[in-house]
């Protein structure tokens, strides 16, 4: 009798009560999604809905919903709490009171165990052995990569906040010479502006209205997106605060070193443009005399290729070419501040 692998036959059985498990899922989901456009003519609802969910949207909804009730759960343990609290800056805020930082935490669990099953059934096909090591750094590897995906789009928003900036210093600082307060010259930002930036000051603004002082509020502000130019202004705040000085003041002050630090950085990149023009003419010139030389005479370059003496020549002659980059590059490098 042929000996049965107990292994493999347990996570069959267990591959195929998860297929089951998702098929009657997906059946009272569109089952539920008939009954509510059934009943949806006779609620109040639906006349100031402009378009019915999609069956797609619909199970979207529902995924996120158990991701959330999940975080719910989780949020009852402080490991939990405090380990979610470092997801918070990625939640936009529109969605600042639907989402929270532990929603992240139970989606990267849920990767990892998608790629773990997927590993899974790939070797329950292919019949081959089931190395529990290998599912282990799968879901380590799955469970990490959330992070690098929403700290390259953090990383976008940052860009984006930072070429932005000294459009909302000129709007408030205008709010204020109008006679405007701080809580409305910060919605005057956050209206007139779109994009990252305009999430970042209605963040602020929420703060602002919640109780926050000014200072705190920017603070909260810098240690999301750590800017330069905003602890600048946290501490400018901070000597309006302790001098009494007037806020307009500040913000002109403010918005004159902002300009400033604009036109320098404009100089610099200008020179950089210059610079990189001319290391790239310099870099490819040789390559220019080389590729026209092998044109008028393919054979020309032979003995460096056939002969001992040409070879050891040729490494020479790289070897200087190499050389030859790193002067000019050395010559033409220019560092750059990027202050704004």
């Amino acid at each position: 009798m042929k000996n049965i692998n107990w292994e493999l036959l347990i996570f069959q059985v267990i591959i195929a009560i998860i297929i089951v498990f998702l098929i009657i899922f997906f059946i009272k989901i569109k089952s539920n999604l008939k009954l509510e456009k059934r009943f949806s003519y006779f609620s109040l609802n639906t006349l100031n809905e402009e378009k019915e969910l999609s069956f797609l949207d619909y199970i979207f909804n529902k995924l996120w919903k158990f991701v959330h009730n999940y975080a719910k759960f989780l949020n009852h343990f402080k490991c939990f709490r405090k380990y979610g609290l470092k997801y918070e800056k990625y939640i936009p805020s529109k969605n600042k009171f639907k989402i929270n930082g532990t929603d992240y935490v139970v989606i990267k669990f849920i990767t990892g165990l998608i790629v773990v099953l997927v590993a899974v059934i790939y070797n329950i096909i292919n019949r081959n052995n089931i190395n529990f090591l290998i599912y282990v750094i799968l879901f380590l590897f799955s469970y990490t990569i959330v992070d690098i995906l929403l700290d390259i789009k953090f990383k976008r928003k940052i860009k984006n906040v930072k070429k932005d900036l000294y459009k909302t210093i000129i709007i408030m600082n205008n709010s204020f010479k109008s006679g405007k307060t701080i809580l409305k010259a910060v919605d005057n930002v956050r209206k007139s502006l779109k994009g990252d930036i305009a999430d970042e000051y209605n963040k602020i603004y929420t703060d602002l209205c919640y109780g926050l002082s000014i200072e705190s509020a920017f603070q909260r502000f810098y240690e999301r997106v750590k800017i330069e130019q905003i602890k600048y202004i946290v501490l400018s705040i901070s000597i309006l605060n302790k001098s009494g000085c007037n806020i307009n003041e500040i913000f002109n002050s403010i918005e004159k070193n902002d300009l400033d630090d604009q036109k320098i950085n404009n100089t610099i990149k200008t020179q950089l443009l210059s610079s990189k023009l001319f290391f790239n003419c310099a870099l490819s010139l040789p390559i220019i005399l080389v590729s026209i030389i092998f044109i008028i005479n393919r054979n020309y370059f032979n003995p460096f290729i056939f002969t001992i003496v040409g070879v050891l020549f040729l490494i020479l002659l790289i070897s200087l070419y190499l050389l030859y980059i790193i002067l000019i590059k050395k010559i033409f490098e220019v560092d750059i501040d990027e202050r704004v």
